[in-house]
């Protein structure tokens, strides 16, 4: 934007539009796989279970 509050005169430059759609467009192509991966990252909220007090549990009400 440029020019007076009586005569704006609003505009695009072309050279600023692709420099800034070259780079969105390369990180998108470089963060797409990170953003892949963070869906296999475990953030560690889950409460702590006790395997063998689990398994022994199942096991008895299988045998029962």
């Amino acid at each position: 934007m440029q020019g007076t509050l009586l005569h704006p005169a609003v505009g695009i430059k072309a050279d600023k539009l692709a420099e800034q759609a070259g780079a969105a467009a390369a990180l998108g192509v470089l963060l797409t796989p990170v953003a892949a991966a963070i869906a296999f990252i475990d953030p560690g909220l889950a409460k702590d279970q006790d395997c063998s007090t689990v398994l022994a549990q199942a096991d008895a009400g299988v045998r029962n």
